[in-house]
């Protein structure tokens, strides 16, 4: 069960190149190299090799490369981006209920030492 396949293709502009590499063993163990850009595939890839080859270990590495032609097509995730921003907004209330702090010193060593938080030498330090 010693092998070895590549494949490439063209799909509007982008070149996809595909290696597979296999050798025997008892169990099965796959490993896949993708492009940040595609791993969210790398389920399905699994999956596929899974249902076809029982046993040994299996290299995959795909590859692509955008052509001249090849523009990226971004696609929002408006769902997604709203709920990182009432999560970034709900973190900043929070961080700002406990008085006057300034964005620029996240450490809060400059805010203004009579407010009993500020930096104080010989003190303690009180925390909300």
């Amino acid at each position: 069960m010693t092998g070895y396949g590549r494949a490439e293709t063209d799909h509007r502009g982008t070149k996809f190149s595909v290696e597979l590499n296999s050798v025997n063993r008892k169990q099965s163990d796959i490993v896949i190299n993708l492009p940040r850009d595609l791993t969210e595939l790398e389920p399905r890839i699994r999956q596929t090799i899974n249902e076809n080859i029982s046993r040994g270990r299996t290299n995959v590495v795909v590859t692509f490369h955008n052509g001249p032609n090849g523009a990226r097509h971004l696609a929002l995730d408006t769902e997604l981006a709203r709920s990182y921003h009432e999560a970034m907004c709900a973190l900043q209330k929070e961080l700002n209920s406990g008085g006057n702090h300034d964005r620029h010193d996240p450490s809060g060593a400059g805010r203004n030492a009579s407010s009993g938080t500020g930096d104080q030498r010989g003190g303690s330090v009180a925390r909300h």
